[in-house]
């Protein structure tokens, strides 16, 4: 049955289903981030915690008041507040062996969890406790972890874990983080202006057989009455 007469239940669902494996097959075609070089930071986490209201955690970037200190551990702190809150996990992970890692977020609501500034889990919506992961090769180093959380209302959730070579699902020992600076922005940068630095200001030449008018313009318009010269646009040209 053609997509456009299957139930509107059933459209939704195809829907779904081809964004998520595009994203999966988006997130399998980006490249493994490197290992940072360089002597590792001190022992924990830097944690960023905002009281908003927000829907997904890229709003987090554009707030500026926040608290911040140091943690061992990725966890809800204990004075949250209820509802209506943010939060930022960020420093680095150590990988003691080269392979296969998956990662898993579970929150209430949204979470985002990334390596270097590679997406691996993608969480980030209001929802109930959920639980969703994502797989990265990675070499044997050190790598920049990034988590980041938002609450709306009701329960709040936030559990991170993660297995591969060696490694069976479970939440990650507070000895691999070390602290570094965070690398992953949601800000966008705008383009800088025009320049008009090579640019002259000169009004259009002015056609002999037509009094007032400019070259090139359409015949409908030179033989307009109300086109006269303090109607003929100013032009940009560039400087010799």
């Amino acid at each position: 049955m053609p997509l456009t007469h299957a139930p509107r239940s059933a459209q939704w669902f195809l829907l779904a289903t081809a964004l998520a494996l595009y994203a999966v097959a988006a997130l399998a075609q980006e490249p493994s981030p490197a290992p940072l070089t360089g002597p590792a930071g001190e022992p924990g986490l830097t944690l960023r915690y905002f009281e908003c209201d927000v829907d997904t955690v890229l709003d987090l970037d554009s707030l500026d008041d926040y608290t911040e200190t140091v943690v061992d551990a990725i966890a809800l702190p204990e004075d949250a507040r209820d509802d209506y809150f943010g939060l930022e996990f960020f420093g680095a992970i150590d990988i003691a062996e080269a392979g296969e890692y998956t990662f898993y977020t579970t929150s209430d609501d949204g979470s985002r969890l990334y390596i270097g500034k590679s997406l691996v889990v993608q969480n980030d919506y209001p929802h109930g406790a959920t639980e969703k992961s994502g797989a990265i090769a990675l070499q044997a180093g050190r790598y920049p972890l990034y988590v980041a959380y938002f609450e709306g209302v009701v329960d709040q959730v936030l559990e991170v874990a993660w297995e591969g070579p060696g490694i069976e699902k479970g939440p990650i020992p507070s000895d691999r983080f070390t602290q570094h600076e965070k690398v992953v922005s949601f800000l966008v940068t705008p383009s800088p202006p025009p320049s008009w630095s090579g640019l002259s200001w000169t009004s259009p030449s002015r056609s002999p057989s037509t009094p007032g008018m400019a070259k090139g313009w359409p015949s409908s318009m030179r033989s307009s009455p109300r086109c006269s010269r303090s109607t003929i646009p100013p032009c940009w040209t560039s400087l010799p």
